[in-house]
């Protein structure tokens, strides 16, 4: 198999429709033919644009074919890189956001490179104050004791066992 992107051969073999005059001592006009960019391919004669189409299709696969690629691991390729390139654009966005939340930019390079690790540090103490926070609000609410034990419990395991031992 070819080290050469099979995207890269598919943009090597672009097709532009131009236009064709002929002269004839029959019939005088234009006409449209399609060349791929390679240079490799043209078609002349009174095709359909989507015949044209299907013909430099053709022209395409020879050429993925020739470097060693078939259309099934080509279309599994780009499925994969368009994946990829999904994912990539959204955990970049969820670090953009992690790096929002936590104030924390000026552990990380523009370039991405950082302290990440200081980073999340800094984010599960937002969360444990978050947790905390929420949990005095809610004890706060609370109506009764047995409300209260439920919050305790909820957000202080440890403390809520320790207080049901005699």
């Amino acid at each position: 198999m070819s080290t050469v992107n099979p995207t890269h051969i598919i943009a090597e073999h672009r097709a532009q429709l131009v236009h064709a005059h002929a002269h004839s001592l029959t019939s005088v006009g234009a006409t449209m033919n399609l060349e791929c960019l390679c240079g490799g391919f043209a078609t002349a004669g009174p095709y359909s644009v989507d015949e044209m189409y299907a013909l430099h299709a053709a022209h395409v696969v020879s050429k993925l074919t020739d470097a060693g690629y078939s259309i099934v691991e080509t279309e599994r390729y780009e499925r994969l890189q368009r994946g990829a390139n999904e994912l990539g654009r959204r955990l970049g966005r969820q670090l953009q956001d992690v790096l929002t939340l936590t104030g924390a930019h000026n552990l990380i390079d523009e370039d991405g490179d950082g302290d990440w690790m200081g980073v999340w540090e800094r984010l599960g103490e937002l969360v444990e104050k978050g947790q905390q926070y929420e949990a005095a609000r809610r004890i706060e609410a609370a109506t009764t004791t047995e409300e209260v034990r439920a919050v305790i419990a909820e957000f202080l395991p440890a403390a809520a066992a320790e207080g049901e031992k005699p």
